[in-house]
């Protein structure tokens, strides 16, 4: 069983809420129903939506749920990691969230992202350069890596490694490419992107992959001499064609701030864009070819958990940004249903919401949960909030957005 010690703290810290109603729901239990660096004036508000009802979700999940991505307002699936018993999984919902049975779950292994093309195709990645595919829907899974459609690139390195310093103690330990994000723009053509250890201390290096045959196999794009395509680790990849697409970037490790890249060739070329906040950037998301927006995270350098942060916003296809708020939680994720309305989340179970286009962003109503004894949830971080964060969210409609994180997944409905 390997144990994933090297990213932990950039993983960890990686990658629904309510206005009228929540939700939650545990694997396999039924759910209740429920170019400037200053932000506009009126961007930055404290205006709280209200919320007609509340539903406590204190219920049994056992994950620190990571992704989520739903083919139709039934079927959906979710991510999850229980960093403590070393277990990932993928749950499935056929009946629009109401209840989640787990599909697969894997020992030893952590699991990042999901992605699914229709509802037959999908792909689910994470560390050790995991990719498993689904061709029924998700109720088999097949691994599709490392072995059998890239050569894996492994290191081997100490297995703990002191911050800072990066001097290792402890036998040695094998380890290879970490996908933290995939994304399909259709049935064959699909990108996988995270990084690869450089076996120099906790360095890592970007690495994105491409396949055009819907999976069966993958191929890591290089620059001509060698070099990865992105030098730096990936933590979020979007494409709006075959040939279009962005990549959040960057880690904590290593320092790398505002680190956005924009390729035109389908992957082969990416190219820096002129991103601002000063922030590790976590997500990327875009509406139209020229209207994006992208978030990041901050480490307050007292006490270690995550700080302000900013939304970027771009209308020129990425070639100037600007900031579009200004807030003091870390966002992890951003997504837009259409031109004017998008949601973001991020720490603390922050949930903001524009209906704009982005010109303004108004918080949720908050959802706390209660600090319950529960060994069966993912045990808080020393002198976090109560307030768990939200690593992910996905919009199916104006009016059907799910957000998912540590041992909740709620709705807004």
């Amino acid at each position: 069983m390997r144990k994933h010690t090297r990213r932990s703290l950039r993983r960890i810290l990686a990658v629904m809420f309510s206005s009228t109603l929540l939700v939650s729901a545990g694997c396999g239990v039924s759910a209740p129903s429920g170019n400037g660096n200053a932000a506009p004036a009126n961007s930055n508000s404290t205006g709280v939506e209200g919320a007609t009802a509340h539903v406590d979700a204190t219920g049994t999940l056992p994950y620190d749920l990571v992704a989520v991505d739903f083919v139709s307002n039934a079927t959906g699936f979710l991510v999850g990691n229980d960093g403590e018993n070393n277990v990932s999984v993928i749950c499935r919902t056929v009946n629009g969230g109401a209840t989640w049975v787990a599909v697969l779950e894997i020992v030893g292994e952590s699991l990042l992202d999901v992605d699914f093309v229709d509802e037959e195709k999908g792909w689910a990645v994470g560390a050790e350069g995991l990719i498993y595919a689904t061709a029924d829907g998700g109720k088999s899974w097949t691994e599709e890596s490392p072995a059998t459609v890239w050569k894996a690139q492994r290191v081997t390195e100490p297995v703990t490694v002191r911050p800072k310093t990066g001097d290792g103690s402890g036998p040695p330990m094998i380890t290879s490419e970490s996908i933290a994000s995939v994304f399909f723009i259709d049935s064959r053509t699909g990108w996988a992107a995270g990084d690869v250890p450089t076996g120099e201390s906790v360095d890592v290096r970007g690495i994105v992959l491409g396949t055009k045959d819907g999976g069966a196999s993958w191929t890591e794009l290089k620059q001509p001499d060698g070099a990865p395509v992105i030098p730096v680790a990936v933590n979020d990849v979007h494409f709006v064609s075959r040939n279009e697409g962005w990549a959040a970037a960057g880690n904590l490790e290593n320092g790398e701030e505002d680190m956005l890249f924009h390729t035109t060739d389908g992957g082969s070329t990416w190219a820096r864009q002129p991103a601002v906040g000063g922030q590790y950037l976590r997500a990327v998301h875009f509406v139209s070819q020229t209207r994006g927006f992208a978030v990041g995270m901050t480490i307050d350098s007292v006490t270690e958990l995550p700080g302000p942060s900013k939304i970027l916003a771009t209308t020129d296809g990425g070639a100037t940004w600007k900031v579009a708020l200004v807030a003091e939680r870390s966002f992890f994720d951003v997504t837009f249903v259409d031109s004017n309305r998008g949601w973001a989340v991020g720490d603390r179970a922050s949930v903001y919401a524009t209906t704009d286009g982005g010109a303004t962003w108004k918080q949720q109503s908050k959802f706390v949960v209660t600090d319950v004894p529960n060994r069966q949830r993912p045990p808080k971080r020393p002198g976090a909030p109560t307030a768990r964060a939200f690593r992910t969210v996905l919009a199916l409609s104006a009016a059907d957005v799910w957000a998912a994180g540590e041992g909740q997944i709620l709705r807004r409905k």
